[in-house]
């Protein structure tokens, strides 16, 4: 017998105990048998009535329990998924990163071999930026301006955007 089982049986007992037992006469006039326990059913059924409220209550609870399990449940599923994509995601972030880093040291060292090498060579084309020949140039006087050999110039402009972009790497991973 289950505990629910118990207590309607012993409130049935109860009952009973307490059922009207008023002689007929009494009844019949609508009066109340002095020797009878009639008012005790009244705190029966409202005993009876609060304990049915109680256990619907706790049927009521029972399902709002287990539907929040399931959403929590469902919440759980949905974080560990969420999880592992980030996880995955930061694998795959950190794997370009890498390879990222590798290509920019590769970089950095050819571009340290090309600045060594353009420090070491001679860029002079022999004409100036305004085309003319440096041979024979006019004189600032005359032109308006300094001859400036035209390879010099550019290979100066790029040695120096080399060397920035060395120090801010180093700058950057040191």
């Amino acid at each position: 017998m289950t505990d629910d089982d118990a207590l309607k049986q012993a409130l049935a007992e109860l009952g009973d105990m307490v059922r009207c037992r008023c002689d007929e006469a009494y009844r019949d006039r609508d009066l109340q048998d002095p020797e009878c326990q009639c008012d005790s059913m009244d705190a029966v059924r409202v005993v009876i009535a609060r304990i049915e409220w109680l256990e619907r209550e706790r049927v009521l609870d029972a399902k709002l329990l287990v539907d929040t399990q399931a959403l929590l449940d469902t919440a759980l599923e949905a974080v560990i998924d969420a999880k592992l994509v980030a996880e995955a995601k930061l694998a795959e972030v950190e794997k370009e990163r890498d390879a990222a880093k590798t290509l920019l040291d590769k970089a950095a060292v050819a571009l340290e071999a090309c600045v060594a090498s353009l420090e070491r060579a001679d860029t002079s084309e022999v004409v100036c930026c305004c085309g003319d020949s440096m041979d024979g140039h006019a004189s600032p006087m005359d032109c308006g301006h300094n001859p400036t050999d035209m390879g010099d110039y550019y290979a100066g402009l790029a040695l120096e955007a080399a060397r920035a972009a060395l120090t801010t790497e180093n700058q950057t991973n040191g």
